[in-house]
């Protein structure tokens, strides 16, 4: 009876601690505004150099970095930017169709097995009651550029990300370098195709 006594007392005190620390987060806790997260394997030129990481931005300009794979720094990093940059990212976002486009835009299996490509980005806004994600694989809608660079304008991750060396086939190149060319390429494309 002893026994089952404390297990009782146990499970009580455990119990409401959980709920307690439960509570605290919810209330310290607030949704990203917008996120974009780039894959590793996104790359045309180089796919085993490629960067894995996150930006979360919020309403206020808060903003936080995590580097997950072929990136200088890890992270994470906490960073301010204008409330007014934050706005502007989502504007742009608009003025790119976002809460237009599909859930999804992957890559035939076949393309992918060619190509060795996939995933390359997802794009998530959370604003005003409304929330979306987007997943794309690497070059199944040039619109993915668009919203990474609108992110990257105002961030510039690259800062955290470069210089990252290794998986190039010559050590002197960086692969940042290759990266940012690539992602250059692909949005004049995209500009080029929205003016048509």
């Amino acid at each position: 009876m002893n026994t089952l006594r404390h297990v009782v007392i146990l499970f009580f005190v455990l119990g409401s601690s959980v709920s307690c620390y439960t509570s605290n987060v919810a209330e310290t806790t607030d949704e990203p505004r917008i996120v974009i997260e780039r894959f590793s394997n996104s790359a045309r030129i180089q796919p085993a150099s490629s960067p894995h990481y996150r930006i979360e931005l919020f309403s206020d300009g808060r903003g936080v970095y995590r580097g997950f794979e072929h990136v200088r720094d890890p992270g994470p990093v906490s960073f301010k930017v204008p409330i007014a940059a934050v706005e502007s990212i989502e504007q742009e976002w608009k003025q790119l169709g976002f809460w237009n486009l599909e859930a999804e835009y992957v890559l035939k299996p076949a393309t992918r097995a060619v190509t060795g490509l996939g995933r390359s980005l997802v794009a998530r806004l959370n604003t005003k009651g409304k929330s979306k994600a987007v997943v794309f694989d690497a070059g199944a809608n040039l619109v993915e550029n668009a919203l990474l660079d609108a992110v990257e304008k105002v961030v510039n991750s690259a800062q955290w990300r470069c210089p990252y060396l290794v998986g190039t086939r010559d050590p002197k190149v960086d692969a940042c370098v290759l990266e940012e060319h690539e992602r250059k390429i692909s949005l004049l494309r995209f500009q080029q195709m929205q003016k048509k």
